[in-house]
């Protein structure tokens, strides 16, 4: 027979194996859900290549069909990354056609992006090159400035064809680069891609404000500069002797850069485009006196006419030997910025025609090659030169041209001769949607007579370069519109710079001043905090900032030359009036029913309120980011109310974060309290530190350095009806007691005056009789002079104690006074009978306290002595 305890141990057994089974199924079950597939972060008609599983590989697939590529790395998680999704959207729309613009997911966890980059932010954003190894691009995330630094990167040489494209390159910056490099002897001269590469790595060095890059390609021109030989770079300095390239140098990209960036000059005036992230790039520029000027950069236009204008000042600044070679670029420089202004106006113009004639269309994508026909057994002189073009209706935005093939194979192996000076088009493959135009046309053998210069107006690649280039235009002045920026032109007149004593004045003082401007679009916090709060964006302002002296100065008026100097002259002299920063002034109520509020102090109103000589003025000092200023409110509230029955006391507050005080004003923690009494602001007293700031301290800190009315107002609106009764007859009393001993004092002087006049004249009969005095009369004359001086002494003790009397029969007809004026609407908390006590003994005088000679102990030990040495009747 089975017993129990074996069928418990049966079942137990039975139950552990369940238990066992279960946990080890619930152990294999994935407690958490698998990651969802990616899936695209921009939306599938966008230009940009899209790839959501981390696919990098393909990169380097692209890198060999596109010069440049352009790459954000994101997460889609990333708020930020979902921000700058859409300018890089709109960067890639316009450029679609030039760069190819490409997104990666690099969060996905089993893509190849995240396994091999570990990225500290997102997005990132990266430019490739055939020549560069990634450059991560740290300027605005914004599509304009996105843009500004592809192009840059395309176009990194600029080609100078006439001695009029030098001089106007020497003339918009401190520092140019220019090489000579003979094309005509060899299609690719020595040394020319190390230049070209060379000025890509300057480009993602600084591309806010770029060292520009030129090439002269024309042997004449080259010689009219002092460039002999091909292969030669020229570092052109503006305040600076120029320099030319070592010919024992490497002459490799990387010691190109090298060189230029170790000898370049300080540019006169800097672009300073802080990038959003904690750097000190902005404090290292701040090092001394400062001008900063605020306006909008668009890195889309050919020239800044309100920074070029502060170059050509700062320029003029620091010309110090009064150069002719600057003044001469200060002057072209001016007709730089007229005639951008004139190109604009012109590109305004047949921008708008363009789109009133439905010229600026999409015809089809362009794919052209000029080639050579090769004809090398010919004995002409001539050579057929084609420009074959393939015209697609529908664009393909990520295939390459394949125009290069075909045109050399069907070209290059013709059975018959092309005709000349008549253009032929040809369906490709019977496709409807293409199509190829050849043109040819006759040229001289001698290629260095040929220049593109010299083409036709009707020449095809002439016609097509002009039409791609208006269109560009266009697209671009349609771009900043919708970037926001204004394309209205405020003065075409050209005004002529006028050399004055400011010339060279950067070198005569020790108050020298560096030049500064920011894009007041994208960094108008620094000019808020700096007290343009109206500040507008298309309008140049002005600060000047002086770190050492913990000031700035802000330019009134219009931003012009004239002001500008006189501006910097008179910080230069010390004329300049440090501008104090001033918020706009609130009030905030918290109680309807008493109406109690405290006042809000700013720059522009701290002299209207605080230092009214009518009030007592407590002035508490915070800052929006002080928790404990926050945690101070409730409490200095509740003091406000306390004492809402004071006519003459304001509670008031001061922003120090925005509102600057002179320098006495001034404090160097939040929150501070500092009391301005009536009368005597100058003696200003602040709340001492190692006392709480509670309720009880504050009230005592009041009362003791308020005025006499202020303590009685504030008592009595604590006091009811009743309380107010009974004081005013406790007042009646004291200045009933007060009458009496007034007119007692009153007799007894008079008294005192006769007894005194008495002793005198027996000291003066003693006086007469002195030759017969003897011993016994000396020492009964020295007696009388003692009285004498005694009574005297007394007699001066009672004409104070008189006086003291009836400045506390004053003051008890003052509090009388007050009570019988009073209300009584509140609620009694505190008895009157400490204060009029108080004024009862106190020593007041009207304005001030007055030390006296001798206290009530002292004067009751003279009376006593008076009265032993001449008996209390004879008093």
């Amino acid at each position: 027979m089975v017993t129990y305890p074996t069928v418990c141990c049966i079942v137990l057994s039975a139950l552990l194996t369940l238990l066992t089974r279960k946990s080890q199924s619930i152990k294999n079950t994935p407690v958490s859900q698998p990651q969802p597939w990616p899936k695209r972060f921009f939306p599938s008609l966008s230009h940009v290549l899209d790839f959501p599983f981390g696919d990098v590989i393909v990169l380097g697939e692209l890198i060999e069909h596109d010069e440049i590529l352009f790459v954000m790395y994101y997460a889609p998680w990333c708020a930020k990354s979902m921000e700058v999704r859409w300018e890089f959207e709109k960067a890639a729309k316009l450029m679609y056609e030039k760069v190819r613009f490409v997104a990666v997911n690099c969060w996905w966890s089993q893509g190849q992006c995240r396994k091999n980059n570990n990225f500290f932010s997102y997005p990132a954003l990266y430019a490739y090159h055939t020549q560069l190894n990634g450059y991560h691009y740290n300027g605005l995330p914004v599509a304009e400035h996105m843009v500004s630094f592809v192009e840059q990167l395309m176009y990194p040489i600029t080609p100078l064809r006439t001695s009029k494209d030098v001089l106007n390159m020497l003339a918009t910056s401190n520092n140019v680069v220019v090489s000579f490099f003979d094309f005509n002897a060899s299609p690719q001269p020595p040394g020319f891609l190390q230049y070209y590469y060379a000025a890509l790595r300057v480009i993602t060095i600084d591309h806010i404000q770029a060292i520009p890059f030129g090439i002269i390609t024309d042997t004449s021109l080259a010689t009219t500069f002092d460039m002999q030989t091909s292969g030669t770079v020229i570092l052109a300095r503006i305040q600076n002797e120029s320099l030319t390239y070592p010919a024992d140098y490497n002459f490799t990209a990387s010691e190109i850069r090298k060189w230029v960036l170790t000898n370049k000059e300080k540019v006169s005036a800097k672009w300073q485009m802080p990038s959003g992230t904690k750097s000190l790039s902005l404090s290292v520029q701040l090092k001394g006196p400062t001008v900063v000027m605020f306006i909008t950069r668009n890195p889309l236009v050919q020239l800044n006419q309100e920074f070029t204008a502060l170059w050509e000042l700062a320029l003029d600044y620091f010309n110090c030997d009064n150069s002719t070679k600057v003044s001469r670029n200060i002057q072209r420089s001016v007709y730089l910025r007229w005639h951008a202004i004139e190109a604009q106006v012109e590109e305004t113009r047949w921008c708008k025609e363009m789109r009133n004639t439905n010229k600026v269309k999409d015809s089809g994508k362009k794919c052209c090659l000029s080639v050579v026909i090769d004809d090398r057994q010919s004995q002409s002189k001539m050579h057929n030169v084609c420009d074959v073009c393939m015209i697609s209706r529908i664009t393909q935005r990520y295939h390459p041209c394949r125009l290069a093939t075909q045109s050399s194979l069907s070209l290059q192996n013709m059975h018959h001769k092309p005709i000349t000076n008549m253009c032929q088009h040809t369906v490709v493959n019977y496709n409807a949607n293409e199509h190829i135009t050849l043109c040819c046309s006759q040229i001289s053998k001698n290629v260095s007579n040929f220049s593109p210069s010299k083409r036709k107006p009707t020449d095809l690649f002439t016609v097509q370069a002009g039409q791609n280039y208006k269109k560009w235009k266009c697209n671009k002045q349609t771009f900043n519109k919708l970037q926001g920026y204004s394309s209205h032109i405020r003065d075409r007149t050209r005004h002529p710079y006028k050399f004055s004593s400011f010339t060279g004045l950067g070198c005569r003082t020790n108050r020298t001043v560096s030049f500064l401007a920011m894009d007041s679009k994208y960094h108008s916090v620094f000019a808020e905090r700096l007290g343009l709060k109206q500040l507008v964006i298309s309008e140049p302002s002005i600060v000047l900032i002086d770190e050492k002296n913990d000031a700035f100065h802000v330019l009134k008026g219009k931003v012009d030359r004239n002001n500008l100097v006189l501006f910097i002259q008179n910080y230069t002299t010390g004329a300049l009036q440090r501008t104090l920063l001033s918020s706009s002034p609130l009030e905030f109520s918290h109680t309807q029913e008493s109406m109690t509020y405290v006042a809000e102090v700013t720059t522009a109103t701290f002299q209207k309120i605080v230092m009214d000589p009518k009030k007592d003025i407590l002035l508490l000092y915070y800052a929006p980011w002080c928790g404990f200023c926050a945690g101070f409110a409730h409490i200095y509230i509740t003091l406000a109310r306390y004492f809402r029955d004071v006519k003459n006391l304001a509670f008031t507050r001061i922003n120090g974060d925005e509102n600057d005080l002179p320098w006495e004003f001034t404090v160097t923690k939040y929150p501070t309290l500092i009391f301005f009494p009536a009368g005597r602001k100058a003696d200003s007293v602040t709340f001492p530190d190692h006392l709480a700031k509670t309720l009880p301290n504050l009230i005592r800190f009041i009362l003791r350095l308020g005025t006499r009315a202020l303590k009685l107002q504030a008592a009595l609106g604590k006091c009811s009806a009743k309380c107010i009764s009974q004081n005013q007859k406790k007042a009646v009393q004291a200045i009933h007691s007060i009458n009496t001993a007034i007119n007692h004092l009153k007799q007894r002087i008079p008294r005192v005056k006769q007894h005194i006049l008495h002793v005198q004249v027996l000291f003066n009969s003693l006086s007469r009789k002195e030759a017969s005095v003897s011993d016994e009369g000396t020492n009964e004359q020295e007696l009388l002079a003692g009285q004498v001086a005694l009574l005297q002494m007394y007699m001066f003790t009672l004409k104070n104690r008189l006086w003291r009397k009836e400045i506390q029969l004053r003051n008890a007809k003052f509090v009388l006074k007050m009570l019988t004026g009073s209300s009584g609407r509140h609620l009694a908390r505190h008895k009157l009978n400490t204060i009029l006590t108080q004024y009862q003994t106190a020593q007041f005088r009207m304005g001030h306290r007055m030390h006296m000679s001798s206290t009530r102990d002292v004067e009751d030990k003279l009376e006593q002595k008076v009265s032993t040495s001449l008996g209390r009747d004879e008093l």
